[in-house]
């Protein structure tokens, strides 16, 4: 596709000299950062405040334009096209590559990177993964989460499976071909060693991880609920997450949140 801009044609021929080939989405990103590059210096030569003021919904336009271009996380590599239910949330900032299945009802938080670039990577129903989070396998391998799979703020998963209602902590690191029992938790911070197994309802922690005991009811309830309220909030961020422009202040009437009933376990 080939694109002209009479007010910016360097821009325009270093692409051709560079025999770019511009896909229609790049395409659209490129014609927008270079409306804006040539809006804001046009805004550099005038003096008259008062002119720069009345195109400020323009710049703001052009802007929004290249956010979004910017913000897909979906990426093709070799032909396989991640897969994501529309009933799913993945936040702008998440990145997806490659052969990624994602079920219906799932959360995946800013920063998450899955990438199934060697080998698949499946998320079932309602399950979630949080913020900065890495997903990833060996080729052939298959990463799985089961439903209502559980993965704490940092976590690593590589090439395992997490059993069907099982948490892994924060900053918690599984690797190749472990297998967590459901309903089982793994402490923060713990380290699971390759091939390590665990029967349901265990309580593992340390590095290397130990099973230490079996989970309680009452710890599972726990768990339980902390992963409905992934689940509302998948929902929630469906509805209502919009990004925006912050305040410059605190206003008078500010909204508060829901107040929740998932608290810190004692």
């Amino acid at each position: 596709m080939e694109y002209t801009n009479k007010s910016n044609p360097q821009i325009i021929n270093s692409f051709k000299n560079q025999k770019v080939n511009i896909k229609k989405d790049d395409f659209k990103f490129i014609k927008a950062k270079i409306n804006l590059d040539n809006f804001q210096f046009s805004r550099k030569k005038r003096k008259n405040s008062k002119d720069i003021d009345t195109k400020q919904p323009k710049i703001k336009k052009i802007k929004n334009q290249i956010g979004r271009e910017k913000s897909m996380p979906y990426y093709k590599i070799d032909s396989v096209t991640p897969v994501v239910h529309p009933s799913a949330y993945v936040h702008p900032t998440a990145t997806l590559i490659g052969d990624v299945i994602i079920g219906e009802g799932c959360y995946v938080g800013p920063g998450a990177c899955l990438r199934g670039d060697f080998g698949r990577i499946t998320m079932e129903e309602e399950s979630n993964i949080q913020d900065n989070c890495v997903v990833h396998g060996f080729s052939d391998s298959h990463t799985i989460i089961r439903k209502h799979g559980h993965i704490g703020h940092g976590a690593v998963l590589h090439g395992c499976i997490i059993g069907e209602d099982a948490l892994i902590g924060m900053n918690s690191v599984i690797m190749d071909y472990a297998e967590i029992g459901e309903g089982s938790i793994i402490a923060a911070s713990s380290f699971i060693k390759n091939r390590f197994t665990c029967p349901p309802r265990s309580l593992v922690m340390g590095a290397p991880g130990k099973i230490v005991r079996s989970v309680t009811d009452d710890e599972l309830k726990w768990k339980q609920t902390g992963t409905q309220e992934y689940i509302e909030l998948s929902k929630r961020c469906l509805t209502s997450m919009v990004e925006c422009i912050p305040l410059n202040a605190i206003e008078e009437d500010r909204p508060a949140l829901q107040s929740r009933s998932h608290q810190p376990k004692n």
